[in-house]
């Protein structure tokens, strides 16, 4: 930045020494009126402007560089001072300094790849920026050093940093996505990103050491703080705060329980589940399917019955069945549980075969609990 810095002083000094006012491309009118709506406010503002039409530029070096570009507004020393192209927007000091060709509209209109100006609020905010499009920044130093766009791209970076240092190590020069589609909300949220793309970083600090890692997502300070992994997600203050290089995790909650471990993979963790208990007549088993990962429960007829009650002493007669193991010999060859009628030993009225309703409920409650379909 100190390079930066000097290139400000530099512009001083152009508008202290630089050429005549008679070596300008257009003589301004009073209180710089200029034709085709143009307005600029102080010397060495729009500068070198000749055919361009309602650009505005307001502190010395404003839009320095200019000649046919139109709908520009520049407010702060240097703000797009190199800039040649249409309707980009700069306001602070060096805001925009750099940039030359970025924010040319290409692409088609209301597609994913479409690029258009860029959008600087802040002292240095794009500061570096040559040729990307489709960038907006506000903020100290946000997207302050990023420069090239995506050649891949029509020359877009679609990124998005609201907040001091917000995204401000953002590097698009390598031209490979890298860089790219990062959205940043925050005091110094995705400040050391790089390479990475498709990262959402929303609160204070949230992926703050983030380098090349992409396709994270971090809601709430500190979230996700030290991540330089992949495809994590963070939801709550300090969520996931000690994950580090690990891929596919889910935080949430906002307490120690959620803050991760350095170097795990496609864990998930939610606060307060472990320590909540439920009862009740709508409870059910929460069940995990090992090969989506989908989270649900057992499928239940309670709903279609009712005076459902233990069977307290009426189950004593299904401990007198003494069940089997058993497979098919032909079709389903896992594993049953069932009691076979020849084999089951009971006394009195409920000896096999008996048509006491008590056995009959028995023996069919007792098949149907264990996966049968009814008693062999």
């Amino acid at each position: 930045m100190k390079t930066l810095t000097n290139i400000i002083w530099l512009a001083f000094a152009l508008a202290c020494f630089g050429p005549s006012p008679a070596a300008q491309a257009v003589t301004p009118a009073p209180d710089g009126g200029y034709p085709g709506s143009t307005q600029k406010k102080v010397r060495r503002a729009l500068f070198s402007l000749t055919t361009g039409a309602a650009n505005t530029a307001v502190v010395s070096l404003s839009l320095f560089s200019v000649t046919a570009g139109s709908f520009n507004t520049a407010t702060g020393a240097g703000a797009l001072l190199f800039n040649i192209v249409d309707q980009n927007t700069a306001v602070g000091a060096a805001a925009l300094l750099y940039n030359s060709t970025g924010g040319t509209i290409a692409g088609v209109p209301g597609s994913p790849a479409e690029v258009g100006p860029n959008t600087a609020v802040g002292t240095f905010a794009l500061g570096k920026n040559t040729t990307s499009g489709a960038n907006t920044a506000v903020g100290y130093q946000a997207l302050g050093t990023m420069t090239f766009g995506n050649s891949g791209l029509n020359n877009g970076g679609f990124n998005t940093a609201v907040g001091y240092k917000a995204l401000t190590s953002a590097d698009t020069s390598t031209g490979n996505f890298e860089g790219t589609g990062n959205s940043a909300l925050g005091y110094e949220a995705l400040a050391y990103t790089t390479t990475g793309q498709g990262n959402v970083g929303i609160g204070h600090s949230a992926l703050f050491s983030n380098t090349g890692g992409g396709f994270n997502t971090a809601v709430g300070v500190a979230a996700l703080f030290d991540c330089i992994g992949n495809h994590n997600t963070a939801l709550g203050n300090g969520a996931g705060i000690a994950a580090t290089n690990g891929d596919g995790n889910v935080y949430i909650g906002a307490s120690v329980s959620v803050f991760g471990s350095p170097g795990e993979s496609n864990h998930t963790y939610i606060d307060n589940i472990k320590d909540t208990s439920v009862s009740g007549g709508g409870t059910d088993t929460v069940t995990v399917n090992l090969t989506t990962g989908l989270l649900g429960h057992m499928s239940s007829s309670r709903r279609y019955k009712e005076e459902i009650k233990p069977m307290n002493k009426e189950s004593e007669v299904i401990y007198r069945l003494e069940p089997v193991t058993y497979r098919y010999k032909k079709g389903d060859r896992s594993r049953s549980v069932a009691c076979l009628w020849s084999d089951c030993r009971a006394s009195g009225r409920d000896k096999p075969g008996s048509d006491s309703p008590r056995w009959q409920r028995a023996t069919r409650e007792y098949s149907l609990r264990n996966g049968e379909r009814d008693v062999a």
